[in-house]
């Protein structure tokens, strides 16, 4: 049986990530967080966003699944893994994350 993903990228916006996993109520939610400054006051701001993403997801669905993806890599590889077919549209969005 296919299990119901959802695949977002966390930033300041809370809400943008929230809304729609509340609205599509996935099985598995794959959060991706880049973080280039590691100890940083703005790595403690994205931190601290993720977080209240995860507390406002778990709250209403408790049954959602959430994957937490920290690193490029993983975020590339999952998100090919869920749609194979989107491999140009991850490269170049990676792509345009690293070199602007």
């Amino acid at each position: 049986m296919p299990r119901d993903i959802m695949i977002a990228c966390v930033t300041v916006e809370v809400a943008m990530v929230v809304s729609p996993v509340l609205r599509y109520k996935p099985q598995e939610l794959h959060l991706f967080r880049f973080i280039r400054d590691p100890g940083s006051r703005k790595s403690k701001l994205y931190r601290d966003h993720y977080n209240e993403v995860v507390r406002k997801v778990s709250a209403s669905l408790p049954s959602c699944r959430i994957i937490e993806h920290p690193s490029i890599e993983i975020t590339l590889e999952s998100y090919v893994r869920a749609d194979p077919r989107k491999m140009k549209t991850a490269t170049n969005s990676v792509d345009d994350a690293l070199f602007g």
